[in-house]
């Protein structure tokens, strides 16, 4: 994992070799990166823990983030509002 700027974040998004992940809390926000897709923290999270946002068992995140579009080989771009 790596911080880049948001000029090199711009080059990966025209150049279209790295997926966008929007994390903005509180759901999709009214703008966003075009083909971005919305990780919704709601839904890939353990259900059954008592407190939220807590990460989901590798099967469950796997599954999850693969609806998506999302795979091993891909470079993600996570961003947020």
């Amino acid at each position: 994992p790596a911080l880049i700027s948001a000029s090199e974040a711009m080059k990966r998004l025209q150049n279209n070799d790295a997926k966008f992940v929007d994390a903005s809390m509180g759901g999709v926000p009214d703008v966003t990166i075009a083909n971005a897709v919305y990780f919704d923290i709601d839904d890939i999270c353990d259900p059954d823990h008592p407190q939220p946002h807590m990460i989901p068992s590798a099967e469950i995140f796997a599954e999850k983030v693969s609806t998506l579009g999302i795979s091993n080989d891909d470079d993600l771009i996570i961003f947020d509002s």
